[in-house]
């Protein structure tokens, strides 16, 4: 910071203001970069003065390109918009296509920060195909992270990989650490995108009690035959001391595993024709339904 201070200096005492506005422009970049805007302002103002003067209208637009950059890191979008977007204009008069493809970038990220998804992924991709025609590969991989960073909900998990494989080899040769370290940060999204979801507490909870249920008809279905079709006998061999709980069970079983069976309103269980039981239990019973496990608690406690 110092030698660009001194460097600032020297060159206004010489009425060098070409390089004293590109030092100044440096400086606004250096302190944004480390989070100082209110001095970053200062010198991109002094730096956009400069060139004004001189009317270079694409370095002026390239001061505003980098001013917007500070207003995103304050939360101002809108502001930064306003103006990277009078930058990009003037850049595609003056046919700077390095600097059009940064510009680019920054007005996709600032889209995207506006939740204008769609533009902001337009833009990133112009921003791409601009840097790849200049040679900037440094550029493109820049703009494919800034698709991982600012679409990763708009962005399957599979063409997140494919932006960041793609970055990684344009930057085979970087020796930029912000970069680089953005790719770091980029490879952790990407890895949170495939991952698989976990489920939910309750589908878990579901699924462990349709599998339960699976294990008691499977054993109701072996008492049954054992007993030789008598419900009775079956529910004394699975421990139940009335034939009745035995009857709830297979209602609950056979209810989750195909059909459910048909219940009134009260909870009452009415029996139909259409479900095979005894004779004598062809009527209206009310009773509490066993909850999925109670069969396999109860062998336990016989055993």
């Amino acid at each position: 910071m110092i030698e660009y201070a001194a460097a600032s200096f020297h060159y206004e005492q010489a009425g060098n203001q070409r390089y004293q506005g590109r030092v100044e422009n440096n400086l606004g970049y250096l302190y944004f970069t480390i989070g100082r805007y209110k001095d970053a302002h200062r010198h991109l103002d002094r730096a956009r003065h400069l060139f004004s003067n001189m009317k270079d209208v694409l370095v002026v637009a390239s001061v505003d390109e980098t001013r917007a950059r500070v207003l995103l890191a304050e939360n101002r979008p809108a502001d930064a918009e306003r103006l990277i977007r009078q930058s990009i204009r003037a850049l595609e008069r003056g046919g700077e296509q390095s600097l059009l493809a940064e510009a680019l970038t920054t007005y996709g990220v600032v889209l995207a920060r506006l939740g204008r998804h769609a533009r902001s992924r337009e833009l990133l991709e112009r921003a791409m195909e601009v840097a790849e025609i200049t040679g900037d590969r440094e550029g493109a991989a820049r703009a494919k992270i800034s698709i991982i960073e600012e679409l990763t909900s708009q962005t399957s998990a599979d063409e997140l990989a494919g932006e960041y494989r793609a970055a990684v080899s344009l930057l085979g040769d970087s020796q930029d650490p912000a970069t680089s370290k953005r790719l770091i940060y980029s490879a952790l999204r990407v890895v949170d995108a495939l991952m698989p979801s976990q489920p939910v507490e309750p589908q878990i909870e579901d699924s462990f009690k349709r599998e339960v249920l699976k294990i008691e008809k499977r054993l109701i279905e072996r008492a049954l035959r054992d007993a030789g079709g008598s419900v009775t006998r079956a529910s004394r061999l699975l421990g139940f001391r009335h034939h009745q709980s035995l009857i709830a069970l297979i209602i609950v079983v056979t209810a989750t595993c195909s059909a459910r069976a048909p219940q009134s309103a009260s909870g009452d269980i009415t029996y139909s024709r259409n479900h095979a039981r005894p004779e004598r239990c062809r009527k209206r019973v009310r009773m509490d339904l066993p909850e999925p496990g109670y069969l396999s608690r109860k062998l336990t406690r016989v055993l």
